[in-house]
């Protein structure tokens, strides 16, 4: 499991169960995502399984819930929970439709998780780049400046990030502007 967190949440008191269940490593919720399975838990005051949760969730207008994880393929991305105020709000029948909608929440869930990383792919190819364009045009410049070859221009920028505790396309970058600002 990764971190836990609540993604979305009806009402407040979803956010502070959930937090209990964080902070205590135990819950239905968690159990749904560590067990890939659907979890009902009909009355909190006789539940047993959490024993710590349900102290504390006890004072809470919480009597019952269902817990499906979200699963793609091997892949649990979290849970999906509805909690009821009363005792046995949920039977097989909510099982199940929790399920089903717990399975088509996970595939909208990995879309979004994958365009992120995609997205954070490419923002770091774009970064690298660029970097790379900088750190080309200040060898560049070392090697008409100071009459380097092009293999100790990257040296002396590699040394000099080093010294300075610097990325090297940050030194390249600072060479670059001081070179342009001096010639303006």
């Amino acid at each position: 499991m990764g971190r836990q967190s609540t993604s979305a949440a009806s009402d407040p008191v979803v956010e502070q169960v959930d937090q209990l269940q964080y902070d205590l490593g135990e819950g239905p919720c968690l159990t749904a995502w560590a067990t890939t399975s659907v979890v009902r838990m009909d009355d909190v005051a006789a539940e047993a399984r959490w024993p710590r949760w349900t102290t504390a969730v006890r004072p809470l207008p919480l009597c019952s819930s269902v817990s499906a994880p979200l699963s793609v393929g091997t892949t649990v991305l979290g849970a999906m929970k509805i909690y009821s105020p009363e005792p046995a709000a949920f039977d097989e029948r909510s099982e199940r439709l929790l399920q089903l909608l717990a399975a088509q929440a996970a595939i909208l869930v990995a879309n979004v998780q994958a365009r992120r990383s995609a997205q954070r792919t490419s923002d770091n190819l774009r970064d690298n780049l660029r970097s790379r364009d900088m750190i080309s045009t200040a060898a560049g410049i070392l090697v008409e400046r100071d009459g380097l070859t092009v293999d100790e221009a990257v040296s002396v920028l590699m040394a000099t990030a080093r010294r300075e505790d610097t990325a090297l396309g940050d030194v390249a970058q600072n060479l670059v502007e001081s070179t342009v600002n001096t010639e303006e």
